[in-house]
């Protein structure tokens, strides 16, 4: 049985290989970076090994658990490439966990304005 919170709460997101990096309690709810497990990237051009660029914060909007409020937040990674010869832009990861989270809240949300 799980007792540790964030752990709890990682399960209760529902989204695969995404941890839970900062949980803060504001006076709306709670705000919750997530991010995911990835910590080594390719460059999709030249297949070098990818540097971690720069972290976005992309917002995941507004979410319920338990009954309380929860704005979540993707800390999502930008890479670029290493090698110096390759002339390919740094990138954006992109998660099907979360972009599926994202489809079935927006779906929640769409039946329940419905009712």
């Amino acid at each position: 049985m799980e007792t540790d919170p964030v752990r709890m709460l990682e399960a209760m997101l529902g989204i695969p290989g995404v941890r839970v990096a900062e949980i803060y309690e504001q006076p709306s709810g709670l705000r919750v970076e997530i991010e995911t497990s990835v910590t080594t990237a390719s460059c999709p051009s030249c297949g070098g090994e990818a540097e971690l660029d720069d972290l976005l914060t992309v917002d995941l909007g507004e979410h319920s658990a338990m009954g309380q409020s929860v704005h979540l937040e993707w800390l999502q990674r930008q890479w670029r490439c290493s090698m110096a010869r390759c002339r390919t832009q740094p990138w954006v990861e992109r998660d099907e966990g979360i972009e599926a989270f994202l489809a079935r809240s927006s779906q929640r949300r769409t039946d329940r304005s419905k009712q």
